[in-house]
């Protein structure tokens, strides 16, 4: 078997040498563009929501929670805050990702926590295909930077990166079985909920119980000490934070903008689709139980990214399901694999200024793609299952 895998990928191999040039070539074309709007680009939409965070964070230092102000605690300096969404623990950890520097220089340090969070994405992806050689290694690496939603994330200043990175490192320390420390980690990638959340099934399908509780630890423990800081009591900061739900739901593309569309309100579409969701994670993830942590990742990354809010800089999300894809093209080669993850490619490669040609056509089409793959992905991993009981 392996002899053979191995005949296969040397006839295939300056094929590979030159598909790897090509995505070598976008993810440099994507990611530069990416850090010069990062850390030049003074225009009005030159990295919008990092600067929008910042903004918020700095209200944290001065004691004030940023959500529903009063008008009376707005600081003439910093102005209004006309943002919203993120959940209160996330100010605990904003302490690390916004010390109290100005805002160019906040710019600058998150150049180097996306250098950082890029570096662990491309050691990942490369351990995953150095099974299969060291061309195949690089392969994986170019075709996770290449993803067009690593740059729209940059350009925005999004955290989208940052918290992959962070679930990686949750990954490797569940492989290496150091629970509590995974757990510390994972309540600090809680910081982007909508991305982060359904990871918590996969956990909870390992039984990895110590390193959930740790997780719900942490982001109780940082709620309460947001709330300290800003004196304010538990139920108004999570008040305002449930507030806040529907503002960023109604801007969204994903599901639940296109449920919308046939006039359901955002209330019971979030309802539904967060039911829907966590129904189906639970149905999946239990037939899932011994099959490998990074096909579980891929699950949770499909169900997050169809059934909860996001925008088109979320996409990143889906290089978990990626590199599972690829991971069973590489190990059992035949064409149904390679068109599967080719079409998922599809739905991740293309720039931004391209898909929005296609809009709203496009969201329905990789909606539709990663469900189907998901299902492909799951079916297979079944069947290597059940073959192995045999």
């Amino acid at each position: 078997m392996f002899l053979n895998k191995a005949m296969i990928f040397a006839k295939k191999q300056p094929i590979l040498s030159i598909l790897t040039l090509i995505f070598a070539w976008l993810a440099v074309a994507y990611l530069a563009k990416g850090f010069y709007t990062l850390a030049f680009d003074s225009s009005p939409s030159g990295a919008r929501d990092l600067l929008e965070r910042w903004q918020e964070q700095q209200y944290i230092y001065l004691g004030i929670y940023p959500y529903r102000m009063n008008p009376a605690d707005i600081n003439a300096e910093l102005g209004r805050i006309r943002s919203g969404g993120y959940p209160p623990w996330a100010f605990l950890t904003g302490f690390f990702m916004f010390p109290p520097i100005s805002s160019t220089l906040t710019r600058f340090y998150h150049v180097f926590l996306n250098l950082i969070s890029l570096g662990i994405l491309s050691r990942f992806a490369y351990q995953l295909g150095l099974p299969f050689g060291r061309m195949a290694a690089y392969f994986f690496v170019f075709t996770s930077l290449a993803i067009s939603s690593n740059c729209t994330t940059l350009n925005n200043g999004q955290y989208g990166l940052i918290v992959n990175a962070l679930l990686i490192i949750v990954y490797w320390l569940l492989q290496a079985n150091k629970n509590y420390l995974a757990g510390v980690f994972m309540g600090i990638a809680l910081v982007k909920p909508n991305i982060s959340a359904p990871y918590l099934l996969s956990l909870v399908i390992k039984r990895k119980f110590k390193t959930v509780i740790l997780a719900f630890v942490y982001i109780i423990s940082a709620t309460f000490a947001i709330a300290h800081t800003t004196r304010l009591n538990f139920e108004k900061v999570i008040g305002s934070f449930l507030n806040q739900i529907k503002y960023v739901a109604d801007d969204g593309v994903s599901s639940i903008n296109i449920i919308m569309k046939f006039g359901i309100s955002t209330e019971i579409t979030l309802v539904l689709l967060t039911t829907i969701g966590l129904v189906l994670g639970i149905v999946i993830f239990q037939k899932l139980q011994h099959t490998s942590l990074l096909t579980l990742f891929a699950c949770a990354a499909v169900i997050g990214r169809v059934f909860t809010y996001h925008r088109p800089y979320d996409d990143l999300m889906l290089v978990f399901l990626l590199l599972a894809l690829l991971t069973l093209a590489f190990s059992y080669p035949s064409r149904l694999n390679i068109i599967i993850v080719s079409l998922v490619g599809l739905t991740l490669w293309l720039p931004l200024s391209i898909q929005n040609l296609a809009s709203p056509y496009w969201s329905i089409f990789q909606n539709t793609i990663w469900l189907i793959a998901l299902v492909y992905l799951l079916v297979n991993s079944w069947e290597r299952e059940n073959n192995a009981d045999d």
